[in-house]
């Protein structure tokens, strides 16, 4: 991908949400940048001790997103400021209508921990409000948090 033409990601989790989009670069991409997407071969998975998912390499797995194209240098450097420390970008290709499509994802490092499967609209409606509260910040989300120690009674 030539980038005088712009980056192209592929949004699974937080940032297909205009909200999150908005807070991350101060505005939304133009309508005729965006369409519906998949990735197959990926799952989502809620990151254990956050409100936000990471992407898992799964046989058989599919992932629902967001196709963005054309993206500037300078959205992409407050894209990546946001993603932080534990995502990096990974070139893939994705379904769209009419083929495929090259973009890159955020992939995690080896840090998180994948928890259950992540389905965006029940985190829209349960956890979006959650993120913003707990995980979100321009310089990086925010590291999961540890899980509660379970005590054993003897």
């Amino acid at each position: 991908m030539s980038r005088a033409e712009g980056y192209s990601l592929f949004f699974y989790g937080s940032l297909r949400a205009h909200e999150v989009r908005v807070a991350v670069l101060g505005k939304d991409f133009c309508s005729e940048q965006m369409q519906d997407a998949s990735l197959e071969g990926y799952q989502p998975r809620c990151v254990v001790g956050a409100h936000y998912p990471m992407l898992v390499e799964q046989r058989g797995g599919l992932s629902i997103g967001l196709l963005v194209q054309n993206i500037s240098n300078e959205a992409m450097r407050l894209l990546d400021d946001f993603e932080g420390v534990h995502y990096h970008r990974v070139l893939v290709d994705v379904r769209i209508s009419g083929g495929l499509h090259r973009a890159e994802i955020y992939c995690p490092d080896a840090t998180l921990t994948a928890g259950d499967v992540w389905h965006y609209e029940r985190w829209r409606l349960k956890n979006m409000a959650s993120f913003f509260a707990d995980d979100f910040a321009l310089s990086g989300v925010n590291a999961p948090r540890p899980l509660p120690v379970k005590s054993v009674e003897r």
